[in-house]
């Protein structure tokens, strides 16, 4: 497995967006989050599809007119 297909667990991901458990939780039962496996009943996500995820949710600051 490539490193960019590491596995994180919700804690990862959180740590990694820097949000709450909680809320990749609340993100997961929306379906508003990155895409999910289970592996032997637990949730993961692939790093790729973080990394996916959080590239579609950039925002690109306006640039002043002056």
């Amino acid at each position: 497995m490539q490193e960019k297909d590491t596995l994180l667990t919700t804690k990862g991901l959180a740590e990694l967006a820097a949000i709450s458990e909680r809320t990749v939780i609340r993100y997961r039962n929306r379906r508003e989050g990155p895409p999910w496996i289970k592996v032997g009943g637990q949730v993961r996500y692939r790093k790729s599809d973080v990394d996916a995820w959080l590239n579609a949710n950039r925002v690109q600051p306006v640039r002043e007119v002056s």
